[in-house]
Order: C-alpha cells, then sequence, then structure tokens
C-alpha cells in the first residue's frame, strides 16, 4: 500500500504546489511506493499554480501540470499518512484533522542544508529569482523526506 503524503500551504498555488510538484518527480525518479498531493488552508477549488512559480518550476524541470488548488476539505486530509505543514500556521488546523496516525510535521523538518523551520512565500518583487530560492528549500527538504519514508520502507512517521 502506497504511503500519502499531503503538501499544505495557505492557497495552493505557491509553496504546496511546488512541494508537490517536486516530490512528484522525486518519486518517479526514485519508484518509492508513495503519492503525492497537496491543498491549501485557505485555497479555493481550480486555480493554477502562480506564474512566477511556474516559470521557476520550468527552468528547474518539474511538471506542474494536472496540478490545481484545491481547499484542505477536499483533499482528505484524513487519508494521508503525512500531513506536511509549509509553515507552523497550517500545524494546528492539520493536527485536528488528521486520522490514523497520521505524521504531521513541517517540511523544512527534514531540511539537511537549511537552517530556516518553514519554507517562506517569496515576495512578489522577487519574482522568478525569489521562487528558485524556494525551490532550493522545497527541493532539499523534499529529499529529506524521501530519505526518511525510503529507510522506514514507506511506514509513517
Amino acid at each position: 500500500m502506497s504511503t500519502s503524503v499531503l503538501f499544505v500551504c495557505s492557497l495552493n498555488v505557491c509553496r504546496s504546489v511546488a512541494a508537490h510538484g517536486v516530490f512528484r518527480y522525486i518519486l518517479r525518479e526514485t519508484g518509492l511506493d508513495a503519492v503525492a498531493d497537496s491543498a491549501g488552508v485557505a485555497a479555493g477549488a481550480g486555480a493554477p499554480p502562480e506564474m512566477r512559480v511556474q516559470r521557476a518550476a520550468d527552468m528547474r524541470g518539474y511538471d506542474l501540470s494536472g496540478i490545481c488548488s484545491k481547499p484542505l476539505a477536499a483533499a482528505s486530509p484524513a487519508g494521508h499518512d503525512y500531513l506536511v505543514a509549509m509553515d507552523a500556521s497550517q500545524l494546528p488546523v492539520l493536527r485536528e484533522c488528521r486520522a490514523n496516525g497520521a505524521a504531521v510535521c513541517l517540511l523544512m523538518d527534514y531540511s539537511g542544508y537549511f537552517s530556516e523551520t518553514e519554507v517562506a512565500v517569496p515576495p512578489e518583487h522577487e519574482g522568478v529569482e525569489g521562487c528558485l530560492q524556494m525551490f532550493d528549500r522545497i527541493e532539499d527538504a523534499c529529499l529529506g523526506l524521501w530519505r526518511a519514508l525510503n529507510e522506514r520502507g514507506g511506514a509513517r512517521g
């Protein structure tokens, strides 16, 4: 049975979408039996990723096609093994909706390189460059999450 990871941020058009795309790529490349999804605690349904996020993803070789914003409730958070927040503001909501021993954590808990505890939203004025810096952090932490899942054979943390 696949391990299911849900990445969560506020609007599900920037940070969690990027993490979803990065982790989906890692899973495809490594064959780990897991699935990725994303949602937002205050998201509407069906919005595409921000254009600057899409451009940064394209520059890094990540395919975000098929990823659209969705509210947390629509992502059925209780059905996931890992509920992974981009910042601490999502943690209380995720703790309330978890079920069956799901792990609730911050993505940056898995970072091996960066000292930040949260994935910050890149300021608008930073454009694509700010998103590329965000991707640096997300890539590092997603690789750490992948290592943790791989070491546990996909089991919950």
